[in-house]
């Protein structure tokens, strides 16, 4: 999602790990928050469609995703699924660019 969002290929530097744990705990918190307008109907769902391009992330997007899931993560399950709180977060991210 995020490599399609303007965050380019990766510069062979960053290290993603961080920013996909955070991903991946964000993912099972969304699905146990049982959204009524749910995006995603499993947690691998999610995963695969949130998660799985933030490798070829640059290592600038790096922090910045992980900034917004840290975010997301933070909040009670009626604020995830009003899904607003972190839109600040989501603009970084879909303003960073790895040059």
């Amino acid at each position: 999602m995020f490599a399609a969002l303007g965050c380019g290929s990766s510069d062979g530097k960053s290290d993603p790990g961080p920013s996909i744990a955070a991903c991946n705990t964000y993912c099972d918190k969304y699905i146990a928050a049982a959204c009524t307008d749910s995006v995603y109907t499993s947690a691998d769902e999610c995963k695969n469609y949130e998660c799985s391009d933030l490798p070829q992330a640059p290592a600038i997007c790096q922090g910045k995703i992980k900034a917004f899931y840290d975010c997301e993560n933070a909040l009670s399950p009626a604020d995830l699924c009003a899904d607003v709180a972190c839109d600040s977060k989501f603009n970084d991210v879909l303003t960073c660019s790895g040059g």
